[in-house]
């Protein structure tokens, strides 16, 4: 999964590459909104004792939902101030570690701008960028406290191991960060399609040719 993760990195690139203007802090306006509202997150979150009692909602609430979206029961959902629980009837690797890649609160206000957009345009226009910003503020608050559960001993972990897991993350998180991108921007879906196409055999040659070098010496 480590070079497909690479893939929708240098994909992620190539998309950015595709605006000439630049507007905020040198990046496309999709981009630098975005960044701002991460940063602006990451910021308070070092400066104060943000709650977790949210994060900790919306964690076990996604391991409901996609345990639900894969036919199985829920019950004793509970959620305290440190930590939380819920039960479902069966598990997979979706419902384990869901709440790690799924940012439940940032994929709520896209379907808000979806909506939105369905009456007045949002893309490129300043409601769209100021929407755009409140979206990296979402993304800062799933990445902070997803990074900090990460760092913690996590029961989720164990049923796959912490490798496996960690590079499912990883991978995940890169793909919906390239399915925002191309939500808040001008991008279309059939733009990055044939881009990630583009850096998925460049970057899977390369691999081959590193790794045939390496062999032969």
């Amino acid at each position: 999964m480590f070079p497909v993760s690479i893939v929708l990195i240098r994909t992620l690139i190539a998309l950015e590459k595709l605006f000439v203007a630049k507007s905020t802090f040198g990046l496309s306006p999709t981009s630098g909104m975005f960044s701002v509202g991460f940063v602006l997150f990451a910021l308070v979150y070092i400066v104060i004792d943000f709650p977790a009692r949210p994060y900790i909602f919306g964690h076990e609430l996604t391991h409901a939902l996609f345990g639900l979206a894969t036919g199985a029961r829920v019950w004793r959902f509970r959620v305290k101030e440190e930590n939380g629980s819920v039960k479902v009837s069966k598990g997979n690797v979706i419902v384990l570690l869901g709440p790690y890649f799924f940012p439940i609160y940032m994929v709520a206000l896209l379907i808000v701008f979806g909506l939105i957009s369905l009456v007045v345009p949002m893309v490129d226009t300043v409601a769209g960028r100021i929407f755009t910003g409140l979206v990296g503020i979402a993304w800062g608050f799933h990445f902070c406290f997803t990074l900090n559960a990460m760092l913690q001993h996590q029961s989720d972990f164990e049923a796959y191991g912490f490798f496996f897991s960690f590079s499912f993350i990883l991978l995940l998180n890169l793909l919906v960060l390239i399915l925002v991108f191309v939500a808040l921007s001008p991008v279309t879906c059939g733009k990055m399609w044939r881009l990630g196409c583009e850096k998925m055999v460049d970057t899977l040659w390369w691999f081959w040719d590193a790794g045939w070098d390496f062999l032969t010496g």
